[in-house]
């Protein structure tokens, strides 16, 4: 799946503007370290 699809599974709810650790695992590991 998707970046996105892949945060809606973990709970990431867009409103909330913060990521939990989790998430940010998956977001660096989908675009890389900045």
């Amino acid at each position: 799946p998707g970046l996105q699809e892949r945060l809606l599974d973990l709970g990431y709810q867009p409103q909330h503007r913060s990521y939990t650790p989790l998430e940010v695992r998956v977001i660096v590991d989908a675009l890389g370290e900045p």
